[in-house]
């Protein structure tokens, strides 16, 4: 493997530079600033490296715990960040200019609203939709025909509109269905990693 040329270590140099340029006593956004230029210039640099599987090994378990960390910090912030300009804006989401180092920066801050339901609760849901079926509103055709469904056709209906419904293609291939018609495969590859025990 090739060392890197005067070029390529430019990042490193940076990286260096924004942790020794900070003063004696540094703010904790002066120290923040520091550290994801940092990061942001030696990343760059190990997206190119050629790195030997016995060393990238002995370093997968610290890249992720780097990751993790930097994931946190992002959605911490992000979360933070969102929640104090709605509330300045009473809740309103509206586009906040907000003045950086690196210029002006439009800031939007959403609320996504997700729910959790177990198990419990999703045969509720289920008996919910099928009282709802009995409902004569509930049951016209969607084809617009004004005609009514039968119960079990407009409670498979509702079903469809409520749930989403995913293939389990296990059951599918018990039915003589074979999953290669309808979707294709994909890969990925993982890597466990453990220490060795010691004898």
């Amino acid at each position: 493997m090739a060392n890197l040329n005067e070029l390529q270590m430019q990042p490193i140099q940076t990286a260096a530079n924004a942790l020794n340029n900070l003063a004696d006593d540094p703010t904790q956004d002066e120290i923040a600033l520091a550290i994801t230029t940092t990061i942001d210039n030696l990343s760059e640099v190990m997206e190119r490296l050629e790195i030997s599987d016995r060393t990238a090994i002995t370093l997968l378990d610290k890249w992720k715990k780097a990751q993790d960390h930097l994931s946190m910090v992002h959605r911490t912030q992000t979360q933070t960040i969102a929640e104090r300009l709605l509330s300045k804006n009473n809740g309103t989401s509206i586009p906040i200019v907000i003045d950086t180092e690196d210029g002006e920066i439009i800031c939007t801050p959403r609320i996504k609203i997700g729910r959790k339901i177990d198990i419990t609760q999703r045969e509720d849901v289920m008996r919910a939709v099928e009282r709802a079926t009995a409902n004569k509103e509930n049951r016209l055709n969607p084809d617009g025909s004004g005609e009514l469904l039968d119960y079990d056709t407009a409670k498979v209906v509702l079903f469809k509109k409520v749930f989403r419904m995913e293939p389990r293609w296990t059951e599918a291939k018990k039915l003589n269905i074979n999953p290669d018609d309808y979707s294709s495969k994909s890969f990925s590859y993982t890597l466990d990693i453990q220490k060795a025990a010691k004898l």
